[in-house]
């Protein structure tokens, strides 16, 4: 499902994603959930030679340890995937996240916010 890639609308800077090394799914999906509307949450795995595949870079961006969530030292960014990447040509964008959908080698979850 492409729409798993599509950056919200405080993706600024970049589509946020996971080092799979440094992360496990779980701590992604808690992350990530503790920021957003907190329903269900699936994390997809996708190697990063088919992100780079499709023209898109890999920049890292490790977050430290907040009040609510811990340090996250695997945390990157695609910067090219913005909201505004989306909304100003979405003819072009769309493909893109559907190879990156095509590419999921795995997907894990749910998560609930009880996980």
């Amino acid at each position: 499902m492409w729409q798993a890639f599509l950056p919200t609308k405080s993706d600024n800077d970049g589509l946020s994603i996971h080092c799979g090394v440094t992360h496990i799914p779980r701590e992604v999906a808690v992350d990530f959930r503790s920021n957003k509307s907190g329903g269900n949450m699936w994390v997809a795995a996708v190697w990063s030679e088919s992100i780079q595949s499709v023209g898109l870079t890999i920049q890292a961006n490790p977050l430290e340890q907040t009040e609510v969530l811990p340090a996250q030292p695997g945390h990157c960014l695609i910067p090219q995937m913005t909201r505004m990447w989306y909304e100003q040509d979405k003819r072009r964008a769309v493909p893109v996240m559907q190879a990156l959908a095509s590419a999921a080698v795995a997907t894990h979850g749910p998560f609930s916010a009880h996980d």
